[in-house]
């Protein structure tokens, strides 16, 4: 019985060990760009538009992430943003349609962003910012309830097997009498 604790204890300690880093890789991504919304619009007002900056270098490094689109700069982004007029425009389609190709390929349904954020980057850039922070913040939350799940249920297996193991009693199979054997041992 201290055998088996000491084996449950060691995979339990194994679990641990290798779901830590994703974990880990999963809060600093999320935290890179989750920003709750009235925290974000505060910032936005309160900062003289400084936040404003910060987001399109934080926006354009995550949004790198959506697969089949190209790469970009964050740091040449938003230096373009900042020095050339109207630049901002185009960045807002652009990061639209980016944040519609990772919307899409985490299979949150939703309305395209390309247009409502070429039209609103046109006409009110900080409800555009607005809109995009908050499609940011729904693929955090799917893909944290998601990971929360799949972490759970790989967690619940794993002590399943566990479980299994430490109640796993080898049985010996019986070893039929010979009747010959017994006649010799009876002389």
């Amino acid at each position: 019985t201290g055998a088996a604790q000491y084996n449950n204890s060691a995979q339990n300690a194994a679990v641990t060990t290798a779901s830590a880093p994703n974990a880990a890789a999963t809060t600093e991504e999320y935290a890179e760009i989750h920003c709750p919304m009235i925290n974000h619009i505060l910032l936005y007002a309160f900062t003289f538009g400084i936040w404003y900056f910060i987001w399109i270098y934080k926006s354009t490094r995550y949004l790198n992430r959506a697969l089949g689109s190209e790469q970009y700069d964050p740091v040449k982004k938003l230096l373009l943003c900042i020095f050339v007029p109207f630049y901002s425009i185009y960045w807002y389609y652009k990061h639209g349609e980016k944040l519609d190709i990772l919307t899409h390929s985490k299979n949150i349904r939703v309305d395209d962003m390309k247009t409502t954020c070429l039209v609103l980057g046109i006409l009110f850039p900080s409800v555009a910012c607005f809109l995009m922070q908050e499609r940011y913040n729904l693929i955090c939350q799917t893909d944290t309830q998601i990971n929360t799940q799949s972490d759970s249920q790989t967690h619940t297996q794993t002590n399943s097997q566990v479980i299994a193991q430490a109640n796993y009693q080898p049985v010996t199979p019986a070893v039929p009498e010979n009747p010959e054997n017994n006649e010799i041992n009876s002389l």
